[in-house]
């Protein structure tokens, strides 16, 4: 996986093991995607999308999906600049802080 973003910029994604059987995944872009497709936007903080697991799902169709709104088409004006940084992971969570490749 990795982010398409331009350079200076970056994309961050969090991967929770909920206990309650299910995989909690937030994507945050520095700016809002066109189309989020099956990610619920968040409303306070533009550019982060969120998608909710069955514990069940194969890796492949989590990746496949990360990577969809890893490369959906951005808006055209960023709402932040600079990267998002990966120190914001709490303890207990999977994180790839992924730089453009």
């Amino acid at each position: 996986m990795h982010c398409y973003c331009p350079p200076n910029e970056s994309c961050l994604v969090e991967i929770t093991e909920m206990p309650d059987q299910r995989i909690d995944v937030i994507v945050t872009k520095p700016r809002a995607v066109a189309e989020p497709g099956e990610w619920k936007p968040y409303t306070v903080v533009h550019g982060m999308y969120g998608r909710r697991f069955d514990k069940g799902t194969n890796a492949e169709r989590l990746h496949a999906s990360i990577d969809q709104i890893l490369g959906a088409p951005s808006q055209a004006n960023p709402v932040r600049s600079g990267t998002v940084p990966v120190s914001r992971v709490s303890p207990g969570k999977a994180s790839a802080g992924l730089r453009p490749a």
